[in-house]
C-alpha cells in the first residue's frame, strides 16, 4: 500500500490534490494529510525530540487546535465520500535556527512516503507566489516523488 502525503497548508488546494489521487492513482493507498506548523523556540531541535516547557506547548496547541479541527472535519468528509484510508496528522516542528522549508524538508526525509501530491492556489495570488517557492524547495530537497496540480481558472 502506498502512503501518499497531502500537505494541508494555506498555500495548497487540498481538494484539488484529493481529486487527482482518486482519479489517477491506482488503489490501494493511504492518504496522509499533514498539517505542519513550524515554531522557532528556545528548545533543542534534534531528530524531533524537543525539550520545551508545558506552557510553551499548551500555547502552541491552543493556537493551532481550532484551525486543525476545521481541517480534520473536512478530511473526515473526504474519507467517507470516497471510502479510502486516511489519516490526519498535526506535526508541530520546533526549529532553532531553521526556517519553515528546512524543518518541513527534514520531516519529509525522515518519513516513508511513496508520493506527495500538492494542489496549488491561484498562481497570481499572494498564496500562489508562496506556494511556488515552497513547492520548488520540496521538490529539490525532499526526494519524495511529487505531483503538483496547477490551478485551473474556470471563469
Amino acid at each position: 500500500m502506498k502512503n501518499i502525503l497531502l500537505p494541508i497548508d494555506f498555500s495548497c488546494d487540498v481538494q484539488q490534490a484529493v481529486d487527482f489521487v482518486i482519479n489517477f492513482v491506482p488503489k490501494p493507498y493511504k492518504l496522509v494529510f499533514v498539517n505542519a506548523y513550524v515554531c522557532e523556540l528556545d528548545g533543542v531541535f534534534k531528530e524531533f525530540e524537543y525539550h520545551i516547557s508545558d506552557d510553551q506547548l499548551h500555547l502552541i496547541l491552543a493556537t493551532v487546535s481550532t484551525d486543525f479541527q476545521d481541517k480534520l472535519s473536512k478530511m473526515e468528509i473526504i474519507k467517507k465520500k470516497y471510502s479510502i484510508l486516511c489519516s490526519v496528522e498535526t506535526k508541530i516542528l520546533f526549529a532553532k535556527g531553521m526556517g519553515v522549508r528546512e524543518a518541513v524538508s527534514h520531516y519529509l526525509k525522515e518519513q516513508k512516503f511513496d508520493m506527495m501530491v500538492i494542489g496549488s492556489k491561484n498562481p497570481s495570488s499572494f498564496f500562489g507566489y508562496i506556494f511556488k517557492s515552497f513547492a520548488a524547495d520540496m521538490l529539490s530537497e525532499s526526494k519524495v516523488p511529487t505531483t503538483i496540480i496547477h490551478h485551473i481558472n474556470h471563469s
